[in-house]
């Protein structure tokens, strides 16, 4: 009787452990990214929230690359930068006014070390957004200059 209860604990033990792994291989290290919006208008300034799994003993740079779902190109880059120990960041960049509209997805979350190489971290949390339509663009069309000194 306690072989038939053994072997469906084991099997069970297996697939948790093997879960884990396959979550978080040894030395990667992890990154999640949490939009705080959503949704993005063309041209306006754009932070998500980024947390890493632990801190680095050297300070640096979070750098979180998105493009428009299936491109490759026409991208974006946020950044931000992190202290010695320091876990989170607010990654910023401003959206291009002529971004692609639709959905964008985040392709690649890196850390970068003020010395030695980037870091490609594994990711977890929101992975995409959407871009939305500015709308129609209104310009100055005149200044004035005054109080020189």
């Amino acid at each position: 009787m306690k072989k038939i209860v053994a072997l469906p604990l084991l099997f069970a033990l297996g697939i948790f452990l093997t879960g884990i792994y396959g979550h978080a291989a040894r030395g990667q290290t992890a990154g999640t990214a949490h939009i705080e919006k959503g949704k993005i208008t063309q041209g306006d300034s754009m932070s998500m929230d980024v947390t890493l799994d632990k801190g680095s003993n050297l300070a640096g740079n979070v750098y979180v690359v998105a493009f428009p779902d299936g491109a490759t190109n026409e991208g974006v880059t946020l950044s931000c930068g992190l202290n010695p120990t320091q876990t989170s960041c607010t990654a910023t960049t401003r959206m291009p006014l002529e971004a692609k509209l639709g959905k964008w997805v985040i392709s690649k979350i890196s850390f970068a070390p003020i010395s030695g190489d980037a870091k490609v971290l594994s990711q977890h949390g929101e992975s995409s957004f959407e871009v939305v339509a500015h709308g129609p663009v209104v310009l100055p069309d005149g200044a004035t200059v005054s109080d020189i000194k």
